[in-house]
């Protein structure tokens, strides 16, 4: 199984959607396996994804969490019917879990889409967020975090939050993420 996480920026223009839905259609084709894609700012509502999967094709399958048609919102998007099961959403479209069930597999998977543009609702998204249901779970979180590299490119940094959450319970839970995610093929586009 291959997982995609892919911040779309939107999809709202019918001609960038339709590229995009291109885009997917081939890339999971040419793998020859089974493909779930973790979509985030996909800006969708209820209605609009309705129309917008029907755009994509009658095989495809989303489990979404909306934001609004200007903001937010995160899929999980597969080709497999039946292969993902909802768990748990926030109202905002900030983050889903998803479980995935293959026969005897059987994974969580979370999409995260952090805000970007304020330190403070960074901060208090990472200090909410609900780490516990995904330890339970034992699910692998990915997503946009809305990090920063520093200008040596050498290091990943979460500049303005990092001091005021606990960076060493962040630091954990992430290990813990890491060590799970090495069961699976997981690719970022951008």
């Amino acid at each position: 199984m291959i997982t995609y996480s892919w911040n779309v920026g939107g999809l709202g223009d019918p001609l960038k959607r339709s590229r995009v839905w291109d885009f997917i259609k081939k890339r999971t084709k040419a793998t020859n396996k089974k493909v779930i894609w973790a979509l985030q700012e996909t800006h969708s509502t209820k209605e609009l994804t309705a129309k917008w999967l029907m755009e994509l094709g009658p095989m495809w399958n989303a489990l979404c969490s909306h934001g609004t048609s200007t903001s937010a919102g995160v899929w999980w998007l597969t080709n497999q019917a039946g292969l993902l099961k909802s768990v748990d959403n926030d109202k905002e479209g900030r983050w889903i879990i998803v479980q995935m069930e293959d026969g005897e597999t059987k994974q969580a998977f979370s999409n995260l889409y952090v805000p970007a543009n304020d330190p403070t609702t960074r901060k208090n998204y990472f200090k909410h967020f609900n780490w516990d249901q995904h330890e339970q779970l034992n699910a692998i979180i990915g997503g946009d975090w809305n990090t920063v590299t520093e200008a040596d490119g050498k290091h990943s940094v979460v500049r303005d939050w990092t001091d005021k959450v606990d960076s060493k319970l962040f630091q954990e839970k992430m290990a813990c993420v890491a060590l799970a995610a090495g069961c699976l093929e997981i690719q970022r586009i951008s």
